[in-house]
């Protein structure tokens, strides 16, 4: 027995003879559909047919229905069937027939409105179910505006569409042909969007599948780290890791510091299924070779290679890969990565971030991995090197050779750039005009109020006092440079080794990067430079008659580092090796005069003594200048250089501050 049609509703066998240009509403079950695709014109447009029991009736219908189109502008305007076996509710629909009359088929207009339902939703018959059904059927989520979805469906409406159903059994309709990639760009163009590249045949080792499922037909592109190369024999092998896993590699286990160890060889990691051998042949072979040859070739390399053919080794447990030539070419498949080159390769930079994360997860295990052939050493963190463990406060010790002192402290060969401390009383009241900060209009914060524990006092909600180690809080101040350390301008640059990570947006360096000195020697192009030293300042000091009439305490010091670009920002330069750059060096210690005098020369002599500068009364000829100096904290460490992570040192750093 036929379902009862619901009220409202006419049958698609009546749709398919109407000829009164009248719109109707219709539901039936899609046997067939093509996806959204562009037109002729400027519209999306979508075919689907729909059956129901009566199209049984109709010659030419039978068992596939009828056939209605879509036009819309936006995809969202289109019914969203996903699968044969969907139900469609269609509301104001018309009859049209084709150009040359042989074919009637339905046609949306601007007022037609639509319900997809899923089968699968329809097919369980309980009562709560359809009522869940109903609430979804009014909005497919698509679009919250002008959508064209119709109004929520009855349950007399869910129980048809059920009927349907029963009948025509969702599970023996073919689904329509895929969309190819051409089709999807077009309709996302259509809507104003932009396509995405086309698929490439870059594959993960963990996307890799089982070759016997392809016929060993697989032929994919791989973006890794070289971990190891056998260039004696034929085929050349190159294993490479992307630090993704494929239960069809081979398991590396990490058995202790040695790593892996077997009777014929040593494995630097990484452990795990992560590692594939790709054997190249004939042109690629001669390339790899080659390159041995000229020692281009060592471990932490990163390589591109294409058209790898994946198969399973001899013995048929194992996957690796293949790079075979072609007759008559001497164009090689294989091609080695900077990692600069991260800055277009979105697959590099992507490598680059998973090998981080793998470091990092090791290193929390404490296992050892041999990241490529060099070799570097570890120092102190750079927030600890050469500073003292507490800021010096000026001694109260008298000095009756001062003022002379300080009027000898002229200037020098006629240079401006040197005039820095004529009296006492000149360089307490003027500024150094030579030395500007980025125009920011705050007010002056005295180094007295920065460093006083007050700004770090806080209260709860409920009343109780707490203390902040540190805030993340900028100023503007104005000071004179007392001391600065290291003691010897050549360490003001500190050598660092170059990362392979520095590409990435969220890098952060760590003690791994340092190196020492003879590191940098023997391998100048694996470190750059950058300024790292500490500058010991305090307020603008008073003169001895102000500090008479207002009984002034001593000021307290501040430590400001400057380091990486700050100082190149400080200096106008680049840091480089000092040590091996007399004219750098040179013009180093012109830019530090500016900014503090003579206090270098009061330091080396004051040195002979056995005393810090600060306990001396020593008297500073530098001029005040105003700075923009930055408040942050570091992780607190043990004598032993262990990281405290809940304890936090209060830090103070100078930036955006130029030496003209």
């Amino acid at each position: 027995m036929a379902p009862r049609l619901p009220a409202g509703f006419i049958s698609i066998a009546e749709a398919q003879s109407k000829r009164d240009d009248k719109e109707y509403d219709i539901i039936g079950v899609c046997t067939d559909y093509l996806p959204p695709a562009q037109s002729g014109g400027s519209d999306l447009t979508m075919k689907v047919t729909l059956w129901d029991v009566t199209c049984l009736d109709v010659s030419g219908l039978g068992q596939d229905g009828m056939v209605f189109r879509f036009f819309a502008k936006d995809m969202w305007q289109l019914p969203r069937v996903e699968e044969t076996g969907d139900v469609l509710i269609l509301r104001n629909i018309r009859t049209r027939n084709h150009k040359n009359g042989s074919q009637w088929f339905g046609l949306s207009t601007f007022g037609t409105k639509w319900n997809a339902i899923p089968a699968a939703a329809l097919l369980d018959g309980d009562e709560a179910n359809l009522a869940d059904v109903q609430e979804r059927a009014a909005c497919d989520g698509r679009s919250p505006t002008d959508a064209k979805q119709g109004p929520a469906p009855t349950i007399q409406v869910l129980k048809y569409a059920q009927e349907l159903l029963q009948i025509k059994d969702p599970t023996t309709l073919h689904g329509p042909p895929k969309s190819t990639a051409l089709d999807q760009a077009t309709i996302i163009k259509a809507n104003g969007g932009q396509p995405p590249a086309m698929a490439q045949k870059l594959r993960l080792l963990k996307d890799l599948i089982d070759p016997r499922e392809h016929g060993n037909y697989q032929f994919v592109d791989l973006v890794g780290e070289v971990r190891r190369v056998f260039h004696g024999g034929n085929p050349v092998e190159v294993q490479v890791t992307d630090f993704t896993e494929n239960s069809l590699l081979f398991n590396y286990t990490y058995q202790g510091q040695e790593g892996y160890v077997s009777s014929t060889n040593y494995w630097p990691g990484p452990w795990g299924q992560m590692t594939i051998t790709v054997c190249a042949w004939d042109e690629h072979a001669d390339h790899i070779r080659q390159m041995a040859f000229k020692q281009e070739i060592q471990v932490g390399m990163y390589v591109r290679m294409k058209n790898v053919q994946i198969k399973l080794d001899r013995n048929g447990g194992m996957m690796q890969g293949h790079i075979r030539g072609v007759p008559g070419s001497s164009r090689s498949n294989i091609e080695f990565l900077r990692p600069r080159e991260a800055e277009s390769d979105k697959d590099l930079k992507d490598l680059l971030r998973r090998r981080r994360d793998y470091n990092i997860a090791i290193k929390a295990k404490k296992i050892g991995f041999q990241q490529d052939g060099l070799s570097t050493l570890k120092r102190k963190d750079r927030d600890e090197a050469e500073v003292p463990i507490e800021p010096h406060k000026k001694s109260k010790g008298k000095n009756k050779k001062k003022k002379e002192q300080q009027r000898k402290a002229g200037k020098t060969n006629g240079k401006p750039d040197r005039d820095n401390g004529p009296t006492a009383t000149n360089s307490k009241s003027l500024s150094n005009q030579h030395v500007r900060c980025e125009a920011i209009e705050i007010p002056l914060t005295a180094i007295t109020s920065i460093l006083s524990t007050e700004q770090l006092q806080r209260t709860t909600s409920a009343g109780n006092a707490y203390e902040l180690p540190f805030q993340n809080c900028k100023y503007k101040s104005k000071v004179q440079v007392v001391d600065f350390f290291p003691d010897k301008l050549e360490d003001f640059a500190s050598p660092y080794r170059t990362s392979d990570y520095e590409i990435l947006s969220d890098y952060e360096s760590d003690d791994d990067s340092a190196v020492s000195l003879d590191f940098a020697r023997n391998n100048p192009y694996e470190v750059r430079w950058e300024w790292h030293f500490f500058l010991m300042v305090q307020d603008p000091q008073p003169t001895k008659a102000q500090k008479a009439l207002q009984n002034i305490p001593d000021q307290p010091t501040m430590l400001l580092q400057v380091a990486g670009q700050d100082g190149d920002y400080l200096l106008n330069t680049e840091a480089c090796d000092l040590r091996n750059s007399p004219q750098a060096f040179a013009m180093l210690k012109e830019k530090l005069f500016v900014l503090w005098g003579d206090l270098e020369e009061k330091k080396i002599e004051h040195s002979k003594t056995g005393q810090e500068l600060q306990d001396g009364g020593v008297v500073i000829s530098s001029k005040p200048f105003e700075c923009l100096i930055k408040e942050y904290g570091v992780n607190a460490r043990t004598k032993e250089g262990l990281i405290l992570d809940d304890e936090w040192e209060r830090m103070f750093g100078l930036f955006k501050t130029n030496i003209g």
